[in-house]
């Protein structure tokens, strides 16, 4: 509606929370972009059967810490491959266990790990 006293327009009104969603798609955006198989090198995944269904792949727990010092493992494969691989061991040993524990290096997907990194990206703990 036209104000015919100042002959002007009224500015359109905004929603609130627009910028928030705008701010929310951008952070997604930029963390999807700089998402890669970078991200998943030297990580591994430890994985089970089911019981009665040993073709099943259940996901129990990814392995992927980075060290800043080689604490003599030499690489970050070889650090997060034997912290699954005792992780494995550990679940087998126990007595009335009926399924299979094994450990994989882990691939990188699209959108895989995003929400992670973004909740690291929110909380502070990003890189």
């Amino acid at each position: 509606m036209t104000d015919f006293l100042n002959n002007t327009e009224p500015k359109p009104r905004r929603r609130k929370g627009t910028g928030i969603i705008l701010v929310a798609v951008a952070a997604v955006a930029m963390l999807a972009g700089s998402a890669g198989a970078a991200s998943a090198a030297g990580s591994f995944v430890l994985y089970r059967s089911g019981v009665g269904l040993p073709d099943l792949r259940i996901h129990v727990a990814s392995f992927d810490a980075v060290q800043n010092w080689s604490g003599g493992y030499g690489s970050d494969a070889a650090y997060n491959s034997e912290n699954c691989q005792t992780a494995a061991s550990l679940f087998r040993s126990q007595p009335g266990v009926s399924v299979s524990y094994w450990c994989e290096p882990k691939v990188e997907t699209a959108g895989n790990g995003l929400w992670t990194r973004l909740w690291q990206a929110i909380a502070g703990q990003g890189n």
